[in-house]
């Protein structure tokens, strides 16, 4: 029986073969919607996936699937890629559909299939002599066995999951969308290219932007840990999604030589650009240091800020990588295996557009707040994906 159960059924669960729960359909044709198994997503319409058919134009050779059916990647199976069909259409013929015999609700086996142990069984039934060419074919699939209760709980338990489903999905939604609206707004509350205003603005500011040189708001910090007042458990990483971070906290340990004199020092509010290319932000990235001080490797840029700018500023006007791309690539010149070469000093000789400093401060508390409710977002999502994984376990036998 399985930990966790809904009062109403006590009777026990019993163990049968695949063969005897499903049975694979045959069927061919080439109309309907074209469908793909996802490791993640279970079914989906090529439409939903954004995804062009580079397939052949003959498509009789297709496995049909209707609603209720079950399909799965053959090659895939051993990492999960199997869902519940919502809709009909046609399939790759490397995928297996099976068609739920009676008293067996698809729904339910769908989840039981993502289960830890099912997900093992998937896999050592798999022939193939490397990860790449594993592949469960149906008769191989159909000797597997799987615990399963009478079908009206079954469909308790299919509700119930795919109801949790659905809310993950809601909260997905909400952090895309979340994520678009920052992005949005960090296109239309910064000036465009040959404008000096942006286009949104918060009431009681008014006046042009300055364009001046990034070092007439900041200048280099040269500050050496030679005392070794800091250790490498305060070593910090320059992160895209999450700023200037302890090492340790982002990566789990520390990645420092025995030695880190040669660290230079970060104190709060100081500016950090590391100079290592990422695939959206080629001439790296420049970030803000919000926390405790700490050290960097010398390979990393450090600026003190100047009186005139709001540091936390300098990371939201950064945090676009158009902008900050456009920033970088004119006073760049990279070298042989795509290092990036530049001082620096050097780094601060592109030209950037600033509003006063109570401008700077409003702008950036403002999406101070929005990350808070970003992160407050995926932390919920976070927690529905663990709870999931958690019921998965503790709900299937």
């Amino acid at each position: 029986m399985p930990q966790i159960r809904f009062r109403s059924f006590e009777a026990p669960w019993t163990r049968s073969a695949l063969e005897d729960c499903f049975e694979e359909r045959q069927e061919r044709s080439s109309e309907g919607d074209l469908i793909s198994v996802t490791i993640h997503s279970g079914l989906k319409k090529f439409s939903e996936l954004g995804r062009y058919d580079n397939s052949s134009e003959d498509k009789s050779h297709y496995k049909k699937v209707e609603v209720g059916d079950i399909a799965y990647n053959t090659m895939r199976m051993w990492q999960g890629a199997c869902g519940y069909s919502p809709y009909s259409g046609i399939l790759s013929p490397a995928y297996t559909v099976l068609v739920p015999k009676a008293g067996v609700n698809s729904l339910f086996f769908s989840y039981a299939f993502k289960k830890a142990a099912m997900i093992h069984q998937f896999q050592l039934h798999s022939q193939g002599i490397t990860s790449d060419t594993w592949n469960l074919k149906y008769p191989v699939f159909g000797k597997i066995t799987c615990a399963m209760p009478a079908e009206a709980e079954q469909a308790k338990i299919a509700e119930y999951l795919a109801c949790l489903d659905r809310l993950i999905r809601s909260c997905q939604h909400k952090c895309g969308k979340l994520q678009r609206f920052k992005k949005s707004l960090l296109e239309k509350m910064f000036p465009q290219e040959g404008s000096d205003a942006p286009e949104l603005r918060f009431q009681g500011f008014r006046g042009d932007w300055e364009r001046r040189p990034l070092g007439f708001y900041l200048e280099t910090a040269r500050e050496k840990n030679l005392q070794n007042t800091y250790t490498k458990s305060d070593v910090l990483s320059v992160s895209g999604e999450y700023g200037v971070i302890n090492q340790i906290k982002h990566k789990g340990r520390s990645f420092a030589g025995a030695a880190v004199t040669n660290y230079g020092i970060v104190k709060q509010g100081d500016v950090v650009y590391t100079k290592s290319p990422l695939r959206d932000t080629p001439y790296g990235i420049i970030k803000t240091n919000m926390g405790a001080p700490g050290i960097v490797s010398a390979l990393y840029a450090v600026y003190h800020p100047k009186s005139c700018v709001y540091p936390p500023f300098v990371q939201t006007y950064f945090e676009l990588d158009r902008r900050l791309n456009q920033y970088l690539r004119p006073i760049i010149s990279k070298g042989a295996k795509n290092t990036i070469n530049i001082s620096d000093d050097d780094a601060l000789l592109g030209t950037v557009c600033f509003p006063g400093y109570e401008e700077q401060q409003a702008i950036s508390g403002f999406f101070a707040a929005m990350d808070r409710l970003i992160a407050a977002s995926a932390e919920e999502l976070e927690k529905l994906q663990l709870l999931k994984k958690a019921l998965l376990e503790k709900m299937l036998v």
